[in-house]
């Protein structure tokens, strides 16, 4: 490991909710994660082990750790932004982040600033969320970034969510509640009507699989 830097230190913890609170930094000299997460990704990329008989995709890489959470909880995008910023400065070619805040837009700015990254010519890698689960536009950013290589895992099974049921067949539409929307209707016939369709939709609102 060549380059690096701590920008929060073990006891940083950004995370409102957790009795563990703490969003005051304090850096320390050694930019190592204490679940192992970063090191795991690390040896993925550059590991190179004669005794074990592994390599990693870039044997011969240099590498850098620019830590940016704590031994729990979440962080901030300006330390985010921070760290890319360090990471451009000590001449990274590669820039992989295996985090992501999930349900963002390309406008969101840690996804601005990788893409403004990728027009300076530094490959942009963004995990794009561990929120899957919840559906459609449940990535996260940076991955989200127009110019950035979002990578994910995908299970081509089901997922669980309220269901909708519309139309002549009373076929079931899925569908997730809007953030500061009403309540969902739970049962019974809705207000709402559909233009070319029947006079009302039936609706009901119960855990349903839909195939991915």
């Amino acid at each position: 490991m060549k380059f690096g830097y701590d920008f929060v230190g073990d006891a940083f913890n950004a995370d409102p909710t957790s009795p563990a609170y703490n969003p005051v930094a304090t850096p320390d000299a050694n930019p190592d994660d204490c679940g192992g997460h970063g090191t795991h990704v690390a040896g993925i990329i550059g590991g190179n082990s004669a005794t074990d008989n592994f390599k990693g995709v870039a044997p011969n890489v240099t590498l850098g750790a620019y830590r940016v959470f704590g031994c729990a909880g979440s962080t901030t995008s300006d330390i985010i932004l921070a760290a890319m910023e360090r990471a451009k400065a000590d001449g990274m070619q590669v820039i992989n982040q295996s985090l992501g805040a999930s349900f963002q837009w390309p406008q969101y700015p840690t996804a601005q600033a990788a893409d403004r990254l990728v027009r300076d010519g530094i490959v942009m890698v963004a995990s794009i969320g561990n929120s899957g689960t919840s559906g459609l536009y449940a990535a996260g950013a940076p991955g989200v970034g127009k110019d950035v290589i979002g990578v994910a895992s995908y299970d081509n099974v089901a997922i669980k969510a309220k269901s909708m049921y519309a139309g002549s067949d009373n076929k079931a539409y899925g569908f997730l509640d809007a953030t500061g929307a009403a309540a969902t209707p739970a049962t019974g016939p809705s207000l709402w009507r559909a233009p070319a369709r029947p006079p009302a939709w039936l609706m009901a609102a119960r855990p349903w699989p839909l195939v991915a």
